[in-house]
């Protein structure tokens, strides 16, 4: 854990379309991940749920997310945008399933997602069901409330997501019972594992030569460090550069070319 603080905690919702305070937070977590160029950063937050008053509470719902996607849209990413990172929480609202007859949706899970957040919706679903329903598992499998919203760079390298329930393993292993997701709690417990993604192999895209200068190109991933080495004779190497930052999904490095023949190899930095 690098750090980590609470945003948003009981601002005015007035210019999002309530006239509630922000109930709960946004809790921010930046951890060091072994191998990571860059800080990896967990969003938590516990949206609006329907109570007695449903269409205020959908109003309140819905001006929560859209003051969360604000923060990160204009706060957070123009300072932050190479890091990866991802919100998860209880947003007390189905995507797919809204209960319209209670309230009219100010659509919160469609807002975070929005183009400008980075955020993309994902679908996990219970192996043996099949089923993407998260609640409740103490009374009656109803709705999905619980969600799990990478950015871009991570939803593109999911290798795994599912909602857990103990009590459709079969024969589950000791200690595990099979009541154990009903003991923990009402809400099921949704994972989404990711692959590194910065740790794939890349691939030269260019090199031309013109006018005593040489131009490098090559496929990166944003926030990854790459390292150019150069050599007259492929034996004695020496750096060209040890801090090529990338910001997009390729790099280009333009050097000037004295020697009449120089040989270039490129690193990926690992952490």
């Amino acid at each position: 854990m690098l750090s980590s603080r609470s945003w948003l905690d009981g601002i005015s919702l007035e210019p999002y379309g309530s006239t509630n305070r922000f109930a709960r937070d946004l809790f921010h977590a930046q951890v060091a991940v072994p191998f990571f160029p860059q800080p990896f950063n967990v969003f938590l937050t516990h949206l609006k749920a329907t109570t007695d008053s449903p269409q205020n509470d959908a109003l309140r719902r819905g001006a929560e997310a859209a003051a969360i996607s604000n923060f990160l849209v204009t706060v957070w990413l123009p300072t932050n945008q190479l890091q990866g990172y991802v919100l998860c929480g209880d947003l007390n609202e189905d995507v797919q399933r809204p209960d319209t007859n209670r309230y009219t949706s100010r659509l919160p899970i469609q807002t975070l997602t929005s183009l400008p957040t980075g955020l993309r919706l994902t679908t996990p679903t219970n192996p043996y069901s099949g089923s993407d329903l998260t609640l409740s598992i103490q009374t009656k499998m109803t709705v999905r409330f619980d969600y799990v919203l990478p950015c871009l760079l991570f939803s593109s390298n999911i290798v795994d997501s599912q909602v857990f329930r103990s009590d459709l393993i079969p024969n589950p292993p000791s200690p595990l019972l099979a009541g154990d997701s009903e003991t923990a709690s009402d809400h099921l417990p949704v994972m989404v594992t990711f692959a590194n993604p910065y740790a794939g192999s890349f691939r030269l895209l260019s090199l031309e030569r013109s006018e005593g200068a040489v131009n490098l190109k090559w496929e990166s991933v944003p926030g990854n460090v790459y390292r150019v080495d150069y050599s007259e004779d492929l034996k004695a190497w020496a750096v060209l550069t040890s801090s090529n930052l990338a910001t997009g999904y390729w790099t280009e490095l333009a050097t000037n070319q004295s020697s009449p023949a120089r040989f270039f190899r490129i690193y990926r930095q690992v952490q």
